[in-house]
């Protein structure tokens, strides 16, 4: 996914607040790919986000199966219907309600946290940088990916000095 213009100009005003990125890009320094790679590096606070895509393999693989089976009928259908199409996108708060409410109560808590926590994972700093806080400790992605040489330079383009 790459950059819009807006987020350039984020990148941009954010690259200036970090000195330890001054060599490399004021005066002749331009140097878009330590840039690029300060930005692709984990987020250092350690950040979580939700995934855009879960599969049900990911998924069946933190089930416990004791408490799947201990599920009524139409839990474990409305389960298995949740992946019919595909993974699915526990950014969205619904599909996270989904595996709340089919594993709900003492009986599902191990599989409800289960997938919480697998349906997570660390940001990287530009992700971290443009995404969403959900309020819940956990943020949801407005930008995925890693972001590339071409946009640093773009970015250090809008730089005064630079």
């Amino acid at each position: 996914m790459a950059l819009t213009t807006e987020q350039i100009i984020t990148l941009a005003a954010d690259i200036q607040t970090h000195p330890e990125l001054e060599p490399f890009y004021l005066g002749e320094a331009n140097d878009n790919v330590a840039i690029r790679d300060y930005y692709n590096a984990p987020d250092p606070t350690l950040a979580n986000c939700w995934l855009t895509s879960f599969s049900l393999a990911q998924a069946l693989a933190v089930t416990n199966w004791t408490e799947f089976i201990g599920r009524s009928q139409g839990e474990r259908d409305a389960f298995r219907m949740m992946f019919m199409v595909g993974p699915v996108k526990p950014a969205d708060p619904n599909i996270r309600g989904g595996f709340t409410d089919i594993f709900s109560g003492p009986s599902g808590a191990i599989t409800r946290a289960a997938l919480a926590t697998a349906a997570k994972r660390t940001m990287t700093r530009a992700e971290r940088l443009f995404a969403a806080d959900t309020g819940q400790s956990t943020f949801t992605l407005t930008f995925e990916g890693l972001a590339t040489s071409v946009e640093a330079s773009a970015a250090m383009a809008l730089i005064p000095g630079a």
